[in-house]
């Protein structure tokens, strides 16, 4: 899947260690809940999850891979599940750094 690149300009000087701990784990807790609600059979599949955050000089940078091994190919499209599954994380990593967004306003 082709990267996506978006360019908000973030107050990154705000943004610490913890805070990018704890966001990795929030988006990999988002997509654990995508899986389970869109994958209700328990036990059907095998996901490995990575999340990374860094933060360089310019920019923050998510990576985020998602691999499923599914038992019931025939009946579920693991694939769309994937795709889907990582637009949603997309989407919340886009709400989550907003608040770190640079703004005219003083404080």
């Amino acid at each position: 899947m082709p990267k996506k690149i978006v360019s908000i300009g973030l107050a990154l000087d705000k943004i610490s260690i913890e805070d990018i701990e704890e966001f990795a784990l929030q988006v990999e807790n988002k997509i654990r809940t995508f899986l389970q609600e869109a994958l209700p059979v328990e036990k059907s599949y095998d996901a490995d999850i990575i999340v990374s955050v860094e933060k360089k000089e310019d920019c923050l940078v998510v990576f985020i891979d998602l691999g499923i091994l599914g038992y019931l190919g025939d009946v579920i499209d693991y694939d769309s599940i994937v795709r889907s599954a990582i637009r949603e994380a997309s989407r919340y990593v886009e709400q989550y750094i907003q608040r770190y967004r640079k703004t005219n306003n003083h404080g």
